[in-house]
């Protein structure tokens, strides 16, 4: 368990701490891998005693768990504010340059074989977070014919799977092009179906 679930958790001097703790283990990975790193380098690398890192993790691992979910719900909340399909994809767009700025942690979040499990575990938090959306959705009157589990896992492993394809194969396409490809399979715009005929047009 996450030790910022303490009743200090909101307080900024927290969420300074912890943001900084997060930015250096991130600045890290770009080095190294994760099973290199060290407490002791993070600490050095953020300038935080060892002391003030056991107060908010237990572990290198949980600060790990709370950096990637931080990331995941601070792109969440730009998300919040995009409203048209124009809008959404240069969103998109934008998520994929900063990977592309930020090529060497990504790279070894999601393609390096060293610390594959950190894809795996990105894989999780991201299907939890589309099951969560999914859910308020649902909370709304919206409803789907299938298990909510199931689409957040389709959609989560979709996603990464592009992401991991356009980070092993640079300049094939576009972030602005990617963005518009993954809009238009979001929103069906690809089909796999001839309605007329009701045939399947490609074999999944």
């Amino acid at each position: 368990m996450l030790r910022n679930t303490s009743p200090n958790a909101e307080d900024p001097r927290v969420k300074r701490t912890q943001k900084c703790l997060w930015e250096a283990l991130r600045t890290l990975l770009e080095e190294r891998s994760f099973e290199q790193i060290s407490v002791t380098d993070i600490c050095e690398e953020a300038t935080i005693n060892r002391t003030t890192f056991y107060k908010h993790f237990e572990s290198k691992y949980e600060l790990l768990s709370y950096g990637l979910k931080y990331d995941q719900e601070t792109a969440q909340r730009k998300r919040h504010r995009v409203r048209s399909a124009v809008e959404r994809e240069q969103e998109i767009a934008q998520f994929l340059e900063e990977i592309t700025s930020d090529r060497h942690y990504y790279r070894r979040l999601l393609v390096d074989k060293e610390d594959h499990w950190l894809a795996t575990l990105l894989r999780r938090q991201t299907a939890e977070q589309i099951e969560e959306r999914l859910a308020n959705a649902q909370t709304q009157g919206r409803h789907f014919p299938i298990p909510l589990p199931v689409i957040a896992q389709f959609y989560a492993g979709a996603r990464l799977a592009l992401a991991i394809w356009w980070l092993e194969n640079e300049g094939v396409v576009s972030p602005e092009e990617l963005a518009h490809y993954w809009h238009s399979l979001c929103q069906g715009e690809v089909p796999l179906r001839d309605k007329a005929q009701n045939t399947q047009l490609v074999q999944m």
